[in-house]
């Protein structure tokens, strides 16, 4: 049973733009996101395992709408497309997105005289995805673009994504599922919840430990795209 869901007048204060004072000056974003999905299994169980979280949904279009400061409405579009449009992650309960269209405006860019929109369409059949293998677990590259990289980091049950920092890069994650702890700086590893957002300073320390059965997820923001050489594990590791 083909299903789509509509996710309507979503309002989004970010940076975003390429004039100067675009990047220092937070404007609104209108998303309208429509998804394609298999809904039999959701109608048969009755079950939200079945088919999408709406605020989880929300949550994530939001971190990447601020987290990736995009330039153009192309680039993030296509970030939240891609990002739509990916597999479940093992062990993640969601049904598969078959297409997806994401439309965005900035309703204040012409100072109301006209609003700029762009609309991007895609199917999941379509995409391809580069896969790095970690010995926690995986990183999926969702989208790269020249200033910002999108990833989803997978961490394996009981295995620990060590402590590092970053030289120049700036950093942000979102919780994804429940079932990792985090550590900051030196403080004892505490539990971590769907939805928490963090920002990483230069050269702050940070972990995650996942302690569940089951994998457990970050989508993490990198600006620039991510760089081995700018990563520094700790001297404990």
């Amino acid at each position: 049973m083909e299903t789509v869901i509509h996710l309507s007048k979503v309002e989004v204060e970010c940076l975003i733009g390429v004039h100067e004072h675009e990047r220092t000056t937070p404007q609104k974003v209108c998303v309208d996101l429509r998804v394609v999905i298999n809904g039999l299994p959701a109608a048969e169980s009755d079950r939200i395992a079945d088919t999408w979280d709406y605020d989880h949904l929300l949550q994530q279009i939001e971190f990447i709408l601020q987290g990736g400061q995009y330039r153009l409405l192309e680039a993030a579009a296509h970030a939240i497309l891609r990002w739509v449009l990916a597999p479940p992650s093992r062990d993640e309960t969601r049904a598969p997105a078959q297409q997806a269209t994401v439309r965005l405006s900035k309703p204040s860019a012409l100072d109301g005289t006209a609003t700029p929109t762009i609309e991007a369409t895609g199917q999941a059949q379509k995409q391809r995805y580069d896969v790095e293998i970690k010995t926690w677990g995986q990183v999926d590259i969702i989208s790269e673009t020249q200033d910002v990289g999108l990833y989803r980091l997978s961490i394996d049950p009981d295995e620990v994504l060590p402590e590092h920092y970053h030289l120049k890069m700036r950093e942000c994650e979102l919780v994804l599922n429940d079932g990792m702890v985090g550590s900051i700086e030196d403080a004892p590893f505490r539990p971590l919840h769907t939805g928490e957002r963090f920002s990483w300073r230069s050269k702050q320390r940070h972990a995650y430990r996942n302690d569940s059965a089951k994998r457990a997820s970050l989508l993490c923001m990198d600006s620039p795209p991510f760089d081995p050489e700018d990563e520094i594990l700790t001297e404990a590791q």
